[in-house]
């Protein structure tokens, strides 16, 4: 961050700028390939929210008893 903001020549700033740019532009299409990923159902979610929703569907399966 401190090269960002430090005095520098042009050149520097530029190759700066265009280092941050590919950086940038590599992040939003691997995030875009994740998401495509994810909505073709080749990854499938596994952490927790995964498992606590599995569990309350399984839950609601169950027919409740009457009281």
């Amino acid at each position: 961050m401190f090269h960002l903001v430090k005095r520098g020549s042009e050149e520097q700033s530029l190759k700066t700028a265009q280092a941050l740019t590919y950086r940038i532009g590599l992040s939003l299409v691997l995030f875009i390939l994740l998401f495509i990923a994810f909505a073709a159902g080749i990854f499938q979610p596994s952490g927790i929210g995964a498992r606590i929703q599995q569990i309350q569907s399984s839950n609601t399966d169950q027919p409740q008893p009457n009281p």
